[in-house]
C-alpha cells in the first residue's frame, strides 16, 4: 500500500468542471476549468484540461457528481436545467395525478419544476420523436470513462422511486417514453464500470480504475458537508442556492421540495440565480468599494434576484428581478450592496 495512492472526484457543474485528487498521505490537488460551451464535447474538453498535469499513476478510484435537470438527447442536443422547455408538459403531468400517486411512484410529491424528468421527457417525446436515448451530464461522463451509461436514483428524482431505486414504469408508460432509452439505474456506491486506457490531452488515465456511480451535485454537497441527520440545516450556493433542513418524513403539503435523501428526507427551497446574481452585480457595479455601514445609512434598495425566473416557492419561469426602493441619493455602491 503506497502513500501516493489516490482517489479522484469529478463534478460537472453548470458553468465549469471541478476536480479533486486526494492522496493517502493527505496531499490534495484541485482543478477547475470553465466550459468553452455547454455541450458534451465542451464538457469533456474541460475535463481533459482540468486533469492535465495531475499525477494519475497511483489512482485507485473515481467518484462522480454533476448538475441535474440537464438532458442530452442522442449525445448531441442539450436542454439545460434553466431552460423554459417543459412548462406546458409540467402542467399536463401534474394535472393527471394527485400527490398520492406521485408518492407511491416516485416517493415524493412532484414539485413545480419543469426540469424534472417527467415534464422534460414528455417534451422530448413531442419535439424529438426519433430520439433513441436521453441521459444527464454525469451519465455522459460515466460513459466516456467506462463505456457504460449508468446513473443513480437521486439524479433522476421525479422519475425514480428513491427507496426502491427503480424508474416508475407506470408514469413512463403514461407519457409514452420507453425505459430502454434511459441510463441503467444503480446504487450511489456501486461501481458503474472500469476505465479503459484513455489518452487525455496532457495526461493518461490508467485502465481498470473503478468508477463509482455517485449522485447529483446537491446531494453530494450535503453528504460532503456532513448533513444527513434529522434536524441538520444547510445552505448550499453555486449558480443556484439551496436552503433547507433534514426531516424525518416527506412533507406532502408544501410549496417547497420534499423527498427522500439517504436515510432521511430533505425539505428545501431553491433560488435559481444565486451565483448568477453575484456575477451580475460584480459586472455592473463592482464590489470593491462597498461600505456596509454607509450603505445602510443611505437606505439601499432591495434586490429581487429573479434574473432567470424563480423556483421555490415562486415557481415562475417568467419572473424577473428588480431593485425596489430606489431613490435620488442611491449610488452604485448602494446597488452593489443590495445585490
Amino acid at each position: 500500500m503506497s502513500e501516493k495512492e489516490s482517489i479522484l472526484g469529478i463534478d460537472l457543474g453548470t458553468s465549469s468542471v471541478k476536480i479533486i485528487l486526494r492522496c493517502r498521505d493527505g496531499m490534495v490537488a484541485k482543478g477547475k476549468e470553465t466550459y468553452r460551451e455547454a455541450t458534451p464535447s465542451g464538457w469533456w474538453e474541460a475535463v481533459e484540461k482540468a486533469l492535465s498535469g495531475l499525477d494519475l499513476s497511483h489512482l485507485k478510484a473515481i467518484g462522480l457528481s454533476s448538475q441535474v435537470g440537464t438532458y442530452i438527447v442522442d449525445g448531441r442536443e442539450v436542454i439545460g436545467w434553466d431552460s423554459k422547455k417543459g412548462a406546458e408538459e409540467l402542467a399536463e403531468v401534474k394535472s393527471a395525478h394527485g400527490k398520492e400517486t406521485f408518492v407511491r411512484e416516485i416517493s415524493m410529491p412532484h414539485p413545480d419544476i419543469i426540469s424534472y424528468p417527467l415534464p422534460r421527457l414528455l417534451y422530448i417525446r413531442k419535439h424529438y420523436p426519433g430520439a433513441d436515448r436521453v441521459c444527464q451530464p454525469k451519465d455522459f461522463l460515466c460513459e466516456m470513462l467506462t463505456g457504460n451509461c449508468v446513473t443513480d436514483q437521486y439524479s433522476w428524482r421525479g422519475l425514480a422511486h428513491l427507496s426502491s431505486g427503480r424508474y416508475s414504469r407506470k408514469l413512463l408508460e403514461e407519457i409514452g417514453f420507453s425505459v430502454d432509452r434511459l441510463p441503467k439505474l444503480t446504487g450511489i456506491c456501486d461501481i458503474a464500470g472500469y476505465t479503459g486506457k484513455l489518452s487525455l490531452k496532457g495526461n493518461v488515465l490508467p485502465a481498470g480504475i473503478p468508477v463509482f456511480t455517485g449522485m447529483n451535485d446537491f446531494f453530494s454537497s450535503l453528504l460532503g458537508m456532513g448533513v444527513y441527520r434529522t434536524g441538520d440545516l444547510f445552505d448550499i450556493t453555486g449558480t443556484s442556492e439551496h436552503l433547507g433542513v433534514i426531516e424525518p418524513t416527506v412533507k406532502l403539503d408544501t410549496e417547497l421540495v420534499s423527498g427522500p435523501y439517504l436515510r432521511g428526507n430533505v425539505h428545501y427551497g431553491v433560488t435559481a440565480s444565486s451565483g448568477v446574481s453575484l456575477d451580475y452585480g460584480k459586472r455592473l457595479f463592482g464590489f470593491d468599494n462597498i461600505e456596509p455601514e454607509r450603505c445602510l445609512k443611505n437606505r439601499p434598495p432591495v434586490f429581487l434576484p429573479y434574473l432567470n425566473g424563480e423556483r421555490a416557492p415562486v415557481w415562475d419561469a417568467e419572473a424577473r428581478g428588480m431593485f425596489v426602493g430606489i431613490h435620488g441619493s442611491c449610488e452604485k455602491r448602494d446597488m452593489a450592496y443590495a445585490v
